[in-house]
């Protein structure tokens, strides 16, 4: 501890004790400048989550959603505003990218909780047919809608729920009339219970998530009416393939004073002849490359067995096609909504590879 030296020497105590605090003061700095990268850290990570999350709910928002559009005017107006987006910059910061991200997650997450709409669907069926074709299409894509009912002469409590109309007899010829009364039912005891109806035959096979995906698009008060459209001599949709009308389309239909009395033998022809009666709207369903979505044959034969080469240009086939059918694999779109003539065994076939996910594979559930 003593001094040694002259004036302005240092004394080995003081030196010592001078070593120490400079070393105290670097380990304090290295410590704060390890928190500070550490909340860094964490703030970043947290944004870029953010900005993750929130490009992920905008891909499943679809760009075309009016309230989206909406909602990113507002936020942008809101920038401008409060000055975070300048003019005279070149690109935003990163902080302002993040944060408009995230911004954008929370303005918009409730437009992707918009509840499903409502499907009713109901099976035109026979009593002899209960326990094959129609358990099939119970046991099948059935089971998917909101309400499944079936159309019969018969009640049967095995089957499920049944509306029984007695007055009508069962045959070909008079599917019209039997139609015409199931609508009319479905328009007394159902119109305010589902958003949209899909009438199908008991040998019908219908994908149900890709008809919701197609009726999502479209709202409901609107007068609609969708299928495969055939357009022979007058405008109509399959009554193999199954169509679809919306709530306000029955609310009109059940409001005609002339449908119950209409006319005629054909079943599909005759309900769209109503349609066209009353000005309902016949909805395209075709995909985005105008591949069709509703087949009233089996689609392995559409593809592969019902070419040109084969029957020739005067098969009914082509003379009754609103567009023109296209052969091959690109005949039919890999979202396909419906398949006629199903045997029962088929129907569990295409359940069984909609399970395993293969239906997500565009055709080769069919392969």
């Amino acid at each position: 501890g003593l001094c040694v030296g002259g004036r302005g020497s240092v004394c080995k105590g003081e030196r010592d004790k001078g070593t120490e605090l400079a070393h105290m003061a670097v380990t304090v700095r290295r410590g704060v400048m390890l928190l500070a990268a550490v909340l860094v850290g964490v703030w970043l990570g947290r944004y870029s989550a953010a900005y993750l999350a929130s490009t992920s709910s905008m891909a499943g928002l679809g760009g075309s959603n009016g309230a989206v559009d909406a909602a990113v005017a507002a936020m942008h107006k809101e920038e401008r505003a409060a000055g975070a987006v300048s003019s005279s910059s070149s690109a935003p910061s990163q902080f302002a990218l993040l944060s408009k991200h995230w911004r954008f997650q929370q303005t918009t997450a409730h437009l992707a909780t918009k509840p499903p709409q409502r499907l009713l669907c109901w099976i035109l069926t026979y009593p002899t047919k209960h326990a094959t074709k129609a358990t099939a299409a119970r046991d099948t894509w059935g089971k998917k809608c909101d309400t499944l009912l079936f159309v019969s002469s018969k009640d049967d409590p095995q089957l499920g729920k049944v509306v029984v109309l007695n007055d009508t007899q069962e045959s070909h010829e008079l599917l019209w009339p039997k139609s015409r009364e199931a609508w009319y039912h479905m328009f007394t005891h159902y119109r305010d219970q589902a958003d949209w109806f899909l009438k199908a035959d008991d040998d019908t096979y219908i994908m149900i998530h890709n008809l919701r995906e197609l009726l999502a698009k479209h709202s409901p008060d609107d007068a609609l009416y969708t299928g495969r459209h055939f357009s022979p001599n007058s405008e109509y949709m399959s009554g193999g393939a199954g169509y679809a009308i919306s709530r306000k389309a029955l609310q009109m239909l059940g409001s005609e004073p002339t449908y119950m009395s209409h006319p005629g033998t054909l079943e599909d022809k005759e309900f769209g002849a109503m349609m066209w009666k009353m000005g309902v709207t016949f909805m395209d369903s075709r995909d985005a490359q105008g591949r069709e979505t509703f087949h009233p044959l089996t689609i392995e034969h559409i593809r592969e067995w019902y070419t040109h080469s084969r029957f020739g240009d005067d098969f009914w086939f082509w003379k009754f096609m609103k567009y023109p059918p296209v052969e091959g694999r690109n005949c039919c779109s890999p979202h396909w909504i419906s398949t006629h003539y199903s045997h029962p065994f088929k129907m569990h076939e295409y359940e069984r590879a909609y399970l395993s996910g293969r239906e997500g594979c565009g055709l080769s559930v069919l392969d």
